[in-house]
């Protein structure tokens, strides 16, 4: 790619992580207030969007993680930069791990009909 190409695409990538950081910080915010219930749901949704905000923040920082001889726009990490960044992706890529949880629970829920004492 050429530099610009690398430019747009960084800043494409950190305004929707920015987009997504404020989308996730409000549902925490939201459930956190005790005038929502303590249910399954909203723990499932707490939980993806922890996880979310941490992604984020990972591709907010990322390109500047990247080791700096690469020469790849923004790149002014180190090696140790980039192995800590991907392990923060490995590890906020529980996203999707809550999003197959919420999903059976709507299954539970919509299709069969499930109470929400019997799924605790």
């Amino acid at each position: 790619l050429f530099e610009n190409q690398q430019m747009i695409l960084t800043w494409t990538l950190r305004m929707s992580a920015l987009l997504s950081f404020l989308g996730s910080t409000l549902i925490i915010y939201m459930i956190g207030h005790r005038r929502f219930k303590n249910t399954i749901h909203n723990r499932l949704l707490m939980g993806m969007s922890g996880m979310d905000i941490l992604q984020c923040l990972n591709f907010l920082v990322g390109p500047a993680m990247v080791p700096s001889y690469t020469g790849l726009y923004g790149a002014r990490g180190t090696d140790g930069t980039c192995k800590a960044q991907g392990f923060l992706m490995i590890w906020a890529g529980s996203v999707g791990f809550y999003m197959v949880m919420l999903c059976f629970y709507y299954l539970a829920v919509i299709k069969y009909n499930t109470a929400e004492h019997v799924l605790r």
